[in-house]
């Protein structure tokens, strides 16, 4: 198993924290572990460099609670686990509780195969010694960033005519350390008119091996064109402001 750097809680953090043992599910006593929410709910994209989020933990016992850990992991299960991450502890005294955490793949060995679903353990502690564990209290997205660029030629054509769109998709490589074509990949084609506050898809296309788009489209109003890569199971959805194209 890769070794782990614990991230601890803000202000209430525990005084450390250690990569938990191998069991499963455990526990003594009335404590409950009721609700766990990572990131917002959200998947958590992460670049080349570090990436903080956030759990959010619902939990009771009737004594009142100390303290709560939380973990992400993958693998077939928790005594079998292929790798552990984002590690966070903070004293707790009401529900929910909130801690801070951080993923650094450089630190942490991540490799290009880690995105995806990982599962989360997380650990609850009473005042009167009750704990409960759960291995499977939740999951979350563990994703590589993706970017994309737009740029329009001409910025300036009468309406009707066409503009060409032109831009590369890319995405973090943890392994290298650096940001990489994405080739392949179904990308919509966007546009919002100069005083709307949405963008329209206008038709699909796919990037080429490089990560390279270019497509041809119609000026039929003054306003921004755009390149938005929906997301995958691995990787992070990718958008941009737009190219701004005046139709005379």
């Amino acid at each position: 198993m890769r070794p782990v750097v614990a991230v601890l809680g803000t202000t209430a953090a525990l005084a450390t924290l250690t990569a938990p043992g191998a069991h499963a599910d455990e526990g003594r006593g009335n404590t409950k572990i009721t609700n766990v929410v990572v990131n917002g709910g959200k998947g958590i994209p992460v670049g080349t460099g570090g990436r903080f989020f956030g759990y959010r933990i619902s939990a009771s016992d009737n004594s009142g609670l100390r303290s709560v850990e939380a973990w992400l992991w993958r693998g077939t299960s928790f005594d079998k686990r292929t790798a552990l991450t984002g590690g966070a502890g903070a004293h707790c005294d009401r529900s929910p509780c909130v801690a801070g955490s951080e993923i650094e793949p450089r630190r942490e060995g991540l490799t290009n195969a880690d995105a995806g679903t990982w599962r989360v353990r997380v650990s609850a502690y009473a005042q009167d010694g009750d704990h409960r564990t759960l291995d499977q209290a939740a999951t979350a997205q563990v994703l590589r960033i993706a970017k994309v660029t737009t740029h329009a030629f001409p910025t300036s054509v009468k309406k009707g005519y066409p503009v060409v769109l032109s831009g590369d998709l890319i995405r973090a490589d943890w392994e290298r350390q650096k940001y990489v074509a994405f080739g392949g990949q179904p990308v919509r084609v966007q546009f919002r008119a100069e005083n709307s506050g949405s963008f329209t898809t206008v038709k699909v296309i796919k990037a080429d091996s490089k990560g390279f788009l270019r497509t041809t489209v119609r000026a039929t109003a003054d306003g921004y064109w755009r390149f938005r890569f929906w997301g995958s199971s691995t990787t992070a959805a990718a958008a941009n402001a737009g190219a701004y194209v005046d139709a005379k």
